[in-house]
């Protein structure tokens, strides 16, 4: 089941995007912990990306499928 998260939200799990641990061909991604204590990276689509909206959600989903699978 798939959970959307507020900017709020993700500010909150981030620290304010505060740990920065990588750079794609999409944007910045950060280190964050969601409120039940799992430990999570935000993979943010940055305005100055060559790549679209729906590129970035198939990338998001392998990761999603890749998560599941793995564990």
């Amino acid at each position: 089941v798939a959970k959307e998260f507020s900017s709020a939200e993700i500010m909150i799990a981030t620290k304010n995007k505060s740990e920065l641990i990588g750079q794609g061909g999409f944007g910045p991604v950060y280190k964050g912990v969601l409120q039940n204590g799992l430990h999570v990276a935000i993979k943010s689509l940055s305005k100055s990306s060559h790549q679209g909206a729906q590129e970035f959600l198939n990338e998001v989903s392998v990761f999603i499928l890749c998560f599941w699978v793995e564990t």
